[in-house]
């Protein structure tokens, strides 16, 4: 399949202009997003990584790249960015991909893939998979298999589209880093941009699988989600409203391509502090804390701007840059000492695997 992988170059201070954007002769394009308020080396460099793989597989990229004050882009236009300044320092990644993805349909795309921009693909053919996906379902999970590397250690995990139609296991399993959804659904439903100290990519995945409502929602999923326990009632509410727009859109169907994706080590896993920053949004209310500016970015509004100095110190507290030397049973090739986890013993087609769940 040939995806005519016109480059995007766009330097953009303001809202991203479609009649910028090129189709490239293709249906199916993805969007990432870029932003590094603390200005981590190991973030560039995984971004570079990123999207050399991704040029690989054919599939037209945009970037969408956040500068916060007078902070410089660390991106080059050649590298097919959308460069927007303002904002303040958050979890922004949701409102840049909606931002983005907004942009690729008014140019034409009919299909987005939603990227986390440090992974790497193992097999180049997977946006032709994602892209016959699509043509039967709604939203489709990029990958079956994860491997998360961190500066300290690394593991495999399944992705969620696949252990929840294959076995049931919901816990320890990888709910985001790359989804394909058909335009008309990023347009009717969009995405749920609050979680602004991150867990998106859970929110996401929770509506895609039709776990996020209905009168036992709360008890058999949600109150087990930390972007959702810590924050309280008003984040609870606009959380299941647009899950459950979501989900009538899909119809709940969903579904996964066989494959295994990467992502990149920047630091150790306990200073992501992933339950933990959760306590930072107590009480949180979106709507009333939480604004646009010019470029489209999120700021604090004065109702939220007792959250400014916490949430940007979150950020510095990561230390993506920390790294250890690797030891021998350390293993960062995907080979050696992990475990070889292969959901295509389960799958009738070791090409292409989707299928799809109705409520």
């Amino acid at each position: 399949m040939a995806y005519g992988c016109t480059v995007m170059a766009l330097s953009q201070k303001g809202p991203i202009s479609a009649d910028r954007l090129s189709t490239g002769g293709g249906e199916i394009a993805a969007v990432c997003c870029f932003f590094n308020p603390s200005r981590y080396r190991s973030r560039v460099e995984n971004y570079g990584r990123f999207r050399a793989n991704i040029a690989q597989s054919g599939i037209p990229l945009l970037t969408v790249e956040l500068a916060f004050g007078g902070a410089p882009f660390h991106l080059r236009e050649e590298d097919a960015v959308v460069q927007i300044r303002g904002g303040d320092v958050m979890w922004q990644k949701e409102r840049l991909l909606r931002l983005g993805g907004d942009a690729l349909i008014r140019a034409g795309y009919r299909k987005l893939v939603l990227l986390d921009a440090d992974l790497l693909f193992d097999d180049p053919a997977w946006a032709e998979r994602v892209a016959q996906a699509l043509d039967t379902l709604p939203a489709v999970q990029c990958f079956s298999v994860a491997e998360h590397r961190y500066a300290d250690q690394a593991s495999l995990q399944q992705a969620i589209a696949f252990a929840h139609l294959d076995n049931g296991v919901k816990e320890d399993v990888a709910p985001g880093l790359a989804w394909g959804i058909r335009s008309e659904v990023f347009l009717e439903a969009g995405l749920f941009e609050y979680c602004v100290v991150g867990g998106g990519d859970a929110a996401f995945s929770y509506a895609a699988l039709g776990l996020a409502h209905g009168a036992d929602a709360w008890q058999t999923t949600l109150r087990h989600r930390p972007f959702l326990r810590e924050t309280g009632s008003a984040m609870l509410a606009a959380y299941q409203t647009w899950a459950r727009r979501f989900s009538d859109v899909t119809g709940g169907e969903f579904g996964y391509v066989e494959g295994k994706v990467t992502s990149l080590p920047h630091g150790v896993k306990r200073d992501r502090s992933y339950a933990l920053r959760h306590r930072l949004l107590v009480g949180f209310d979106p709507e009333r804390e939480l604004a646009t500016e010019g470029g489209g970015a999120f700021v604090w509004t004065d109702a939220g701007s007792h959250r400014r100095e916490g949430v940007a110190r979150y950020f510095s507290e990561r230390n993506e840059d920390l790294s250890f030397p690797k030891s021998p049973q350390m293993d960062f090739t995907g080979t050696g000492s992990f475990p070889q986890v292969s959901s295509a013993e389960a799958c009738e087609s070791d090409v292409l695997r989707c299928r799809g769940w109705r409520k």
